[in-house]
């Protein structure tokens, strides 16, 4: 039996914006596989959520805990804003500091699983 082997290209247009230093690009490479993950998470569960959920875990209990259903776009729509200007800030700092560039790319990684562990928490919690 044959292995199937992935491979991401930097050669892609997209890709391309991407610092291609290894500890910058792998970590936007995972972002951007988890935004694409809650966003086929929402989109798939949206139908069968009820009409409100808990989103706002800041709140006292009650009924300020709970949003109407389309809230659950809110998650992907910060991760996709994180994704796109951490990644502007990773490219920014890349050619002059580095290691900043590569802190910036790792916590947007961990603020990704972040979100996305949440968005599948809430959804758990609700289903």
């Amino acid at each position: 039996m044959k292995a199937f082997k992935i491979s991401v290209s930097k050669d892609n247009i997209i890709l391309k914006q991407i610092p291609k230093e290894e500890l910058i690009f792998w970590p936007v490479i995972f972002s951007v596989v988890l935004f694409l993950g809650s966003v086929l998470l929402t989109v798939f569960k949206f139908a069968s959520l009820p009409q409100k959920i808990p989103l706002f875990y800041s709140k006292p209990w009650g009924q300020e805990r709970l949003a109407g259903k389309e809230f659950t776009w809110l998650l992907p729509s910060i991760l996709l804003l994180l994704i796109i200007a951490n990644t502007v800030l990773a490219k920014i700092f890349a050619p002059r500091i580095n290691f900043l560039a590569q802190i910036v790319a790792v916590s947007l990684s961990i603020l990704s699983f972040l979100t996305f562990f949440t968005l599948l928490r809430i959804i758990i919690l609700v289903s």
